[in-house]
C-alpha cells in the first residue's frame, strides 16, 4: 500500500484508486523558484518535512559538508528536493524525483522533504473538522463492538440456569443497535447530513465529513470481508481511494425486531416450571 507524502497528491488518482501507484505522486503547491519563475514574485521561503525512521531514495548526491551546510545547500539549490545527513557518510541530497522511498517501523534515517512554505502552515480548518470526526467514528465502532460482545457474554452468564438464553446478535441489538440504527435509516433516506453535529456543519466541509460516516459505515460491517482494512481506510479517507463500495446493513442494527416479536409472543405462550416433585407410589 502507497501513499503520498504531505504536500503531494496522486498524479493519475484513476489508476491510484485501482491498487496501481506506479504514476507516483506530484506536488499540490509549486516551490518559491517555480512561483518565481511563472509570477515574478518574491514568496515565502521554502521549509523542509522531516520524516524519521526512512529508507533513503536512491541516487543520491554525497558531499562532505556539515548538517547545517547540507540543509543550506539543497535550499539554495532549486533543483535539489530533499537532504539527509548520515553520520560516516555526510550531506546526500536528491535532485528531480524521489525513487523507493520507504518508512521503517525502527532504525533508518532522518530525511527532510522540500516543501512550499504555505504546506507546513498552520493546519486549515477543513484537517481540524475532519480528524475528530474520523477519530470519533472509527473509535466508536471498535467500542460498539467490544462492548457489545461484553454486554453479551455478561448477559448470557446470568441466564445460563434458565431455558431462554439471549445470543449475541439479540444481546447487541438491545444494547447498541439505537445510534448505529439511525445512521443506516439516515444513510437510506440520502439525508446523512442530518446525522452530522451542527457545530461543524458546514456547507464547505460536508462532503469530507459524508465520507468519513461513509468509511465509518463500512468499518461495522457484519461480515469481516467486507470490512475494509486499516491502510485501506486511511487511503479512503485520503480520498486515495476515489470509489467508495456501498455500505451494507450493519449487524447491530435493529433489523431483527420482526424476530425478535416472534420470538417474545412466542416465549409469552410457553411456560417454564422450575419445580419438579417426584412422588413414588406402590402399584
Amino acid at each position: 500500500m502507497c501513499s503520498c507524502l504531505r504536500g503531494f497528491e496522486p498524479k493519475n488518482m484513476e489508476e491510484w484508486s485501482r491498487g496501481n501507484w506506479s504514476s507516483g505522486c506530484v506536488r499540490k503547491k509549486l516551490l518559491q523558484c517555480e512561483r518565481i519563475n511563472q509570477t515574478g514574485k518574491v514568496a515565502k521561503e521554502d521549509e523542509f518535512l522531516k520524516l524519521e525512521t526512512m529508507k533513503l531514495p536512491d541516487f543520491a548526491v554525497r558531499s562532505s559538508v556539515t548538517l547545517e551546510s547540507c540543509r543550506e545547500q539543497c535550499l539554495n539549490n532549486c533543483s535539489c528536493i530533499a537532504y539527509a545527513y548520515v553520520v560516516g557518510i555526510g550531506c546526500m541530497t536528491w535532485m528531480g524525483s524521489l525513487i523507493d522511498l520507504n518508512k521503517f517501523p525502527s532504525e533508518g534515517a532522518d530525511l527532510y522533504i522540500r516543501l512550499a512554505h504555505s504546506e507546513l502552515e498552520k493546519e486549515d480548518n477543513k484537517v481540524v473538522v475532519i480528524v475528530p470526526v474520523v477519530v470519533a467514528i472509527i473509535t466508536s465502532a471498535i467500542c460498539t463492538f467490544f462492548l457489545c460482545r461484553w454486554l453479551a457474554k455478561r448477559k448470557a452468564l446470568k441466564k445460563k440456569r434458565t431455558v431462554v438464553k439471549l445470543d449475541t446478535a439479540d444481546a447487541c441489538t438491545k444494547f447498541c443497535g439505537k445510534n448505529l440504527n439511525d445512521a443506516w435509516k439516515l444513510w437510506n433516506e440520502n439525508n446523512i447530513v442530518a446525522l452530522i453535529d451542527p457545530v461543524i456543519s458546514h456547507p464547505c466541509f460536508q462532503s469530507e465529513i459524508s465520507r468519513c460516516i461513509h468509511v465509518g459505515l463500512l468499518c461495522v460491517q457484519e461480515f469481516v470481508k467486507d470490512r475494509p482494512t486499516m491502510s485501506t481506510v486511511i487511503s479512503m479517507l485520503n480520498s486515495e481511494i476515489v470509489d467508495l463500495p456501498t455500505p451494507k446493513q450493519p449487524a447491530f442494527t435493529e433489523r431483527r425486531n420482526a424476530v425478535e416479536e416472534s420470538s417474545e409472543q412466542s416465549q409469552k405462550r410457553c411456560s417454564v416450571n422450575y419445580v419438579t416433585v417426584t412422588v413414588t407410589e406402590a402399584r
